[in-house]
C-alpha cells in the first residue's frame, strides 16, 4: 500500500559555505577598485599635464603671451579726453566821430582736449618680455565753447554824443561782438600750451596703467611731432 509521506523542507545551507562565498566575493572587489583607482589616477596625470605645443620636429615651442591691439586702445577713446573750464574777460567798444560805446563781458567756457586714438600705432612689441611701444598723436582741442548761461555783460557805457542816443542804440551790435571775441578767447585758453601738456601727461598715464592692469604689458609711449 502507498502510504502519504510528509517531506520535510530543507533547512538554510550550512553557514560556512555562505561565508566561504562571502569571502570569495569579497577580494575581488577589492582588486577591482585599486585597478580602477590605479587608472583613474594614470588618466588624471596624463590629462593634467599642460599641453605644449611642438614645431613639425616635434620640438617644443614656447608660448606668448597676447600683445596689446589697437582696437584695445581705440577702447579708452573718451578716458583719454581732458574736459577744461575758461574763465575769462574782456572788453570791447564800438567807436564812433564824436563818441564810442564800451562794454565788460566776463567769460565762461568749456574746452574738450583729446586724443586721436585711431592714429596711433604699435611698435617694438616684444612677447617674451611683455614690453612695447605706442606712438600717439598730439592731443588737439576738439571742442571750445562759450557757455552763454554763465557770461555776463559786467558793464555798458558810451561816451560823448552815444549817450544820448536811446538806450538800446548799438548796443546789441555791441553785444553780438562781444560773444563773438568771447568765443575766441574760450578757443585760445583751451589751446594753451600748458593744457595740451597736461592732457597729453594724463593720456599717457592712461594708457600705461591700462596695459599693465589688464595684461601685464610695459607700455612707453611716444608722441608724434606736432603737425606743422
Amino acid at each position: 500500500w502507498y502510504r502519504p509521506m510528509r517531506l520535510e523542507p530543507h533547512g538554510p545551507e550550512p553557514f560556512a559555505d555562505h561565508s566561504a562565498t562571502r569571502l570569495v566575493i569579497g577580494p575581488s572587489c577589492l582588486v577591482l577598485f585599486v585597478v580602477l583607482g590605479i587608472f583613474s589616477l594614470a588618466y588624471w596625470a596624463v590629462t593634467a599635464r599642460p599641453k605644449i605645443d611642438a614645431d613639425a620636429n616635434g620640438a617644443p615651442t614656447h608660448q606668448h603671451a597676447p600683445a596689446p591691439t589697437i582696437e584695445q586702445l581705440q577702447q579708452l577713446a573718451e578716458l583719454v579726453t581732458t574736459r577744461v573750464v575758461i574763465n575769462d574777460s574782456l572788453t570791447t567798444s564800438l567807436d564812433g566821430n564824436v563818441g564810442s560805446l564800451n562794454i565788460a563781458l566776463i567769460v565762461r567756457g568749456d574746452g574738450l582736449i583729446t586724443v586721436n586714438l585711431k592714429r596711433a600705432s604699435l611698435k617694438d612689441v616684444d612677447p617674451d618680455s611683455k614690453t612695447a611701444t605706442v606712438l600717439l598723436p598730439q592731443p588737439y582741442v576738439a571742442l571750445a565753447r562759450v557757455d552763454h548761461e554763465q557770461t555776463r555783460v559786467f558793464a555798458i557805457n558810451a561816451t560823448g554824443l552815444w549817450s544820448m542816443l536811446p538806450t538800446d542804440s548799438g548796443r546789441a551790435q555791441l553785444i553780438e561782438r562781444a560773444m563773438r571775441l568771447a568765443q575766441h578767447a574760450v578757443t585760445r585758453a583751451a589751446n594753451d600750451p600748458k593744457l595740451i601738456s597736461e592732457a597729453r601727461d594724463q593720456a599717457e598715464t592712461l594708457v600705461c596703467r591700462f596695459f599693465k592692469d589688464t595684461m601685464g604689458w610695459s607700455i612707453d609711449v611716444e608722441w608724434a611731432h606736432p603737425d606743422p
